[in-house]
């Protein structure tokens, strides 16, 4: 596949697929074909669009150089199998998706075929409606075909990103990462928004944007040791155990205070500033049981 002169087919129009076609679109790319449940578009050379009835290419010049996967995790397997069983000249052909969940194994099907294969997984948010300016600045993690990974790096920099080549069981990790740090960053705000609304707080959420803000800009001009605040990090053993008596009717509340503040503390401890006996006297406070 020449760096500079390949064409793209995009399999799924949702979310990121839709980013993706946006910047094809608005690149020095040439845009093959588009597909999705409802059909597919194959776009001529004369500029012309041909509509298609079907989810998937039918022949060999409905697809392009490059074809990018844009569907859901659980989908991911099926598409690879029916793509694996059309007559394609896949020696000629690179076939990446867009998980950050599974790693380039999942084409396996394709590489028999004698496909290059990777992954590349954008590491932000999307939703669907979102443009080519979702990729600026952000991190594309890139896992698989060494050469391939080579012309990969080459598109992700022209959408103003940056690459980031991994190895399976580094991706995975990041994914995990990336799911604490968005996703169940979400919930544990979402969490003290109840913890607020059951007291009668209202607003509970707007409230704490100003403390939110500032605590992730502490973090990113700290690192997480130097940004923790708060009664854990200052030994405050009486506050800790007057939380977590006061969240007993709150179980999953609890929980949570409890799984955060270990962590808390044991942060705390890697700051150095307390005794091991103060970090001790924490801990037990965060485990006690008494009513």
């Amino acid at each position: 596949m020449k760096q500079n002169s390949f064409t793209i087919t995009v399999i799924g129009s949702g979310a990121v697929g839709g980013a993706l076609i946006h910047f094809i679109k608005n690149s020095s790319y040439s845009l093959r074909s588009i597909w999705n449940r409802a059909g597919g578009i194959v776009f001529q050379e004369d500029g012309s669009e041909v509509m298609i009835a079907s989810s998937l290419p039918v022949s060999k010049n409905q697809i392009g150089d490059l074809v990018i996967l844009a569907v859901p995790d659980d989908a991911i397997s099926t598409v690879t199998s029916k793509l694996s069983k059309k007559d394609f000249p896949w020696e000629t052909k690179s076939v990446i998706h867009c998980s950050g969940n599974l790693s380039s194994d999942v084409l396996l099907p394709l590489d028999e075929c004698g496909c290059s294969t990777a992954s590349m997984h954008p590491i932000q948010t999307f939703k669907r409606g979102d443009k080519s300016d979702r990729f600026r600045n952000i991190f594309i993690s890139l896992e698989g075909d060494s050469d391939l990974i080579e012309t990969l790096t080459l598109l992700v920099r022209k959408m103003d990103a940056k690459e980031l080549i991994l190895t399976p069981q580094q991706k995975s990790s990041l994914h995990i990462a990336a799911v604490l740090s968005s996703n169940y960053l979400v919930s544990l705000m979402h969490q003290a928004k109840v913890i607020l609304e059951n007291a009668g707080v209202s607003d509970g959420i707007e409230l704490l944007e100003p403390l939110i803000r500032q605590t992730i800009q502490n973090i990113f001009d700290k690192g997480t040791v130097e940004a923790l605040t708060g009664p854990i990090s200052r030994g405050d053993v009486k506050s800790v155990n007057k939380h977590v008596k006061e969240l007993r009717t709150d179980e999953k509340s609890l929980q949570v205070y409890r799984i955060l503040g270990e962590i808390a503390a044991q942060i705390t401890n890697l700051k150095g500033e307390l005794s091991t006996s103060k970090i001790d006297q924490i801990m037990a406070a965060l485990r006690s049981d008494d009513t």
